[in-house]
């Protein structure tokens, strides 16, 4: 169980063992690996929708050009 100390000019402060310290950083490094994969993933579909778009107006106006 976690000890606690209170300053009042600064506040509470918890101190906590090792493990639990460990455990919290995995926990931290799980929370961002997945905020940034999903901001990558993210990334990757406006990407890919920015394309097909682009090659789409390109096919298009080919066409209309041709004609």
């Amino acid at each position: 169980m976690p000890s606690f100390s209170v300053d009042y000019r600064t506040g509470p402060t918890v101190f906590v063992a090792a493990s639990d310290k460990q455990d919290g950083a995995e926990a931290m490094w799980t929370s961002t690996t997945q905020s940034e994969l999903r901001e990558i993933v993210w990334l990757a579909s406006v990407v890919s929708a920015l394309y097909i778009l682009g090659t789409g107006l390109a096919v298009a106006l080919a066409m209309v050009l041709v004609v």
